[in-house]
């Protein structure tokens, strides 16, 4: 009842952008057809238990889920008053397992951190939880002293019981959280010695845009007629200007796109059918040979490339490429071009 009433804001939101209240693991607007989303050669058993064990192992995100089912077990035995917290850390826990076996078969063409990432929510919930049934409490008002949680069962060694919490708390701070100890410190004493050279006046924050790149995206946004919709593909979109026009990213080619999906594969007059349909009137695209996202040169390399999924990003990236080029060249359409970036009109 808590998950679902805390979950809901999200759900309708996720409902009003894609169509389904789970995205992703429902598809709403992803393209099921998109391939680089889904890999035949894991559809397998051995490819599945494969990927399976790499997301498992990674950040030990699986080896955590697995104390977690320790913990519930030694609990029930060790702590009968604590019976109903072990039940529900038991159901927990193999539900983040059985989580995982979901997410590793919907996103088989995925890399096994990022189905990790979707999993390490659950987790993190999970390993908390544990945390909480095993951490000392004082009995509560009124109950008596042996009812608190660090007494066992009659005939059970406290001290025995007082060593398994210790571990177990211990492990499950380890697996949680023991690769980023060391970096999160580095980068808290790095980040504090440079906040504090801020406030000093001894340091300037650096623009992550070169002036030439600002530049250019300042004198496309004064092109872009005033209330136009359009389609952008290109590297900073941040830089477009968001009261002066509506745009729309596409990020991955025909990765995520609205029913009936960008007919990508279906040649420039069918993209441009498919794009006015859904109101869109220009499209605004990177130079294919400008460093970045949509470099060409990357994605031909891409297409050579011994990986399933790198090469099909691949091919949806040529595609994509050389659909621009064609309307570029289509004297049915009237470009215009600011330094890397080239404006086409599909009115």
């Amino acid at each position: 009842g808590t998950f679902v009433v805390s979950s809901l804001g999200w759900a309708v939101a996720s409902w009003r952008s894609s169509g389904t209240p789970i995205l992703a693991l429902a598809p709403g607007n992803y393209d099921t057809a998109y391939k680089p989303g889904h890999d035949p050669l894991r559809d397998s058993l051995n490819a599945f238990v494969s990927l399976f064990w790499k997301a498992f192992q990674f950040n030990l995100i699986g080896f955590a889920i697995v104390t977690c089912l320790a913990v519930a077990v030694v609990l029930w035995v060790w702590r009968p008053h604590q019976r109903s917290g072990a039940l529900v850390l038991l159901g927990a826990a193999m539900g983040c397992l059985v989580e995982l076996a979901v997410f590793t078969r919907q996103f088989n063409g995925a890399l096994p951190h990022d189905i990790a990432r979707f999993e390490a929510p659950s987790m993190l919930a999970c390993v908390l939880f544990a945390i909480g049934l095993l951490w000392p409490a004082r009995p509560r008002h009124g109950e008596p002293a042996t009812a608190s949680r660090l007494r066992g069962s009659p005939g059970r060694s406290t001290a025995a019981m007082w060593a398994f919490v210790t571990v177990a708390l211990a492990g499950l701070a380890v697996l949680t959280f023991g690769y980023s100890f060391s970096y999160d410190s580095r980068l808290l004493h790095k980040d504090w010695r440079r906040g504090t050279h801020v406030m000093e006046g001894s340091y300037t924050i650096p623009d992550p845009y070169p002036p030439d790149v600002r530049a250019a995206y300042a004198g496309m946004n004064k092109k872009v007629p005033r209330n136009a919709r359009v389609l952008a593909a290109v590297d900073d979109p941040g830089l477009l200007s968001f009261s002066g026009f509506t745009f729309a990213t596409l990020d991955f080619p025909g990765a995520a796109s609205p029913p009936p999906h960008l007919p990508l594969f279906s040649g420039a007059d069918a993209v441009v059918r498919y794009l006015r349909r859904q109101g869109y009137e220009y499209v605004l695209a990177d130079s294919p040979t400008a460093f970045g996202f949509y470099n060409r040169a990357q994605w031909q390399a891409s297409v050579k490339s011994f990986n399933w999924t790198s090469h099909q990003y691949g091919r949806y990236f040529l595609k994509w490429s050389s659909i621009v080029d064609s309307l570029e060249h289509d004297q049915r359409f009237h470009t215009l071009t600011v330094d890397r970036l080239t404006l086409i009109d599909l009115r």
